[in-house]
């Protein structure tokens, strides 16, 4: 057996391997944008600052208290999905999302338009009347923190836990797709109902320390010259269990990069730790 073949062969598959990991993170995050200021006398903000990354919503400095929530399951999208009208609808039972596509597009009066790039209080207002038509959407008065996304021309509605924390990740959301005209042409809905809090409450990290937490990661670090559009407190899955869910406060940041691709980071807000799929588990 030709032992030194075998050697170098090794040699070089180990090379090729450690080549290959670099480039996947060079693809996740683009290391020529990233200049990292270790200046301990800085705080985060001007930190940031330092690298050309602005902050639009105001940082919050009050520390809270906030408890974990218990949701059950629902087939109220399912079972309620026969009334609606003007739409073509369908239920996927494995991500419990309703997707509808309307028969004419659903005339917002020009609520929404081209230079519309964060939505005013007169603006969600004309839309939520439009969520509210029960012909449309099932329980769509029920959802009230909007998000816009200009270059997607998405609004997305959330529901809240106690009016003020909104439910991230896509399982109390409404999408809502605009053409052109800024009418709406399609959405998609997913809903929770009957949620439940936990006795304790935990203390949360405030937004200051989850900015800090997301920009000591290099999988999670903004490149330079970003800008941190939202900066938002709410809860998110954190567990499934057969016969309920549970969800755990979060900060949810959304940015957009200068090439003007958006993305985002969610920090658990108990532990202080960046979240990533919420773990599935059976219930004993």
């Amino acid at each position: 057996m030709d032992f030194r073949r075998i050697q170098l062969l090794l040699i070089g598959f180990f090379i090729l391997f450690d080549i290959y990991l670099a480039l996947l993170l060079i693809n996740r995050v683009d290391i020529q944008s990233i200049s990292i200021v270790d200046n301990p006398n800085l705080t985060i903000t001007q930190q940031l600052q330092e690298r050309g990354i602005s902050i639009v919503p105001h940082i919050e400095e009050e520390i809270k208290e906030l408890p974990l929530m218990k949701a059950a399951y629902t087939t109220t999208l399912k079972d309620q999905m026969g009334q609606l009208k003007d739409q073509e609808a369908s239920y996927d039972e494995t991500t419990k999302v309703l997707s509808a596509q309307f028969t004419q597009p659903i005339n917002l009066n020009k609520a929404v338009s081209g230079e519309t790039t964060v939505l005013s209080q007169d603006q969600e207002q004309a839309i939520g009347e439009v969520l509210a038509n029960e012909d449309w959407f099932i329980h769509g008065d029920e959802y009230q923190h909007f998000i816009y996304l200009p270059q997607s021309r998405l609004v997305i509605v959330r529901k809240t836990v106690d009016d003020e924390y909104p439910i991230v990740g896509n399982t109390a959301e409404i999408h809502l797709l605009l053409n052109e005209n800024y009418d709406i042409e399609s959405y998609t809905q997913s809903y929770l109902d009957g949620f439940h809090t936990l006795a304790e409450t935990y203390p949360v990290i405030t937004a200051r320390e989850a900015l800090t937490i997301q920009d000591k990661r290099i999988d999670t670090m903004l490149p330079n010259d970003s800008t941190i559009e939202r900066l938002v407190l709410g809860y998110a899955l954190f567990y499934s269990l057969d016969q309920y869910q549970i969800y755990s406060p979060v900060w949810h940041i959304s940015y957009s990069r200068r090439d003007g691709v958006e993305g985002v980071v969610t920090i658990d807000a108990r532990r202080g730790e960046v979240v990533y799929p919420a773990t599935t588990i059976n219930q004993e």
